[in-house]
């Protein structure tokens, strides 16, 4: 039996040009983590990231946090999906949906990026994307298959995105694509899901969970993006 820990990662930048970089409260999300599994004794065999420099950041920094030095392995697999050229290739395809300068804020981002995410998995998106659903589906399996299949036994800490983590989830509880489009906006930044690994199977023990945010001087620290 082995237990693999999903890690979203810390606040991003939204709204800047360079969304991929955490916050400071992205740092701090991440530091208090790594504090949360210290004081647990948590210890990670390993420790996997996603492609994406926000995945690095915030496991840096709960590494930190747990006042541990561990290598960081990526594998791609776990990188998050393009968010921005899906939604910006359902715009084009449905410029009547385009929002207007007043409603340019996160409600209607979101809003919009469900109906992009439904057309995506649903292939009715037509134009050229980094990847299909499909492919996308793909590679988080094999990446999830890669990392319970090398760590039996073991303790691993995997950070990624909410795209890849509520895949994942969604393919250990074998629900459709609705299901992980769904749990994807559900995911709070630093959330922990965690996965408990049999010989045959992985089954989901927790989603989301929050415990290092738990207390009141900190609930102004639970973030969406």
């Amino acid at each position: 039996m082995s237990d693999i820990y999903l890690v979203r990662h810390g606040q991003a930048s939204f709204g800047t040009a360079n969304y991929d970089q955490l916050s400071e409260l992205g740092y701090q999300q991440s530091r208090w983590l790594g504090e949360y599994f210290a004081r647990r004794g948590v210890e990670f065999d390993r420790i996997v990231i996603g492609g994406q420099a926000r995945h690095r950041q915030t496991a840096e920094s709960i590494c930190e946090g747990m006042n541990a030095s561990q290598p960081l392995e990526c594998i791609e697999g776990f990188s998050e999906y393009d968010f921005e050229a899906i939604f910006q290739l359902y715009l084009q395809q449905f410029p009547d949906q385009r929002p207007t300068e007043g409603e340019r804020d996160r409600t209607v981002f979101y809003r919009l990026l469900i109906r992009a995410l439904h057309a995506w998995a649903d292939d009715t998106l037509r134009g050229e994307l980094p990847e299909s659903w499909q492919q996308f589906e793909s590679r988080v399996r094999d990446a999830l298959e890669a990392v319970r299949d090398t760590s039996r036994g073991s303790k691993v800490l995997v950070v990624s995105s909410g795209g890849a983590i509520s895949l994942a989830t969604s393919l250990v509880l074998e629900a459709p694509p609705s299901a992980m489009i769904s749990l994807n906006l559900q995911l709070r930044n630093t959330g922990v899901t965690r996965l408990s690994n049999s010989r045959n199977r992985a089954h989901l023990f927790s989603f989301n969970e929050m415990y290092h945010l738990d207390d009141s001087e900190r609930h102004h620290a639970i973030t969406y993006s």
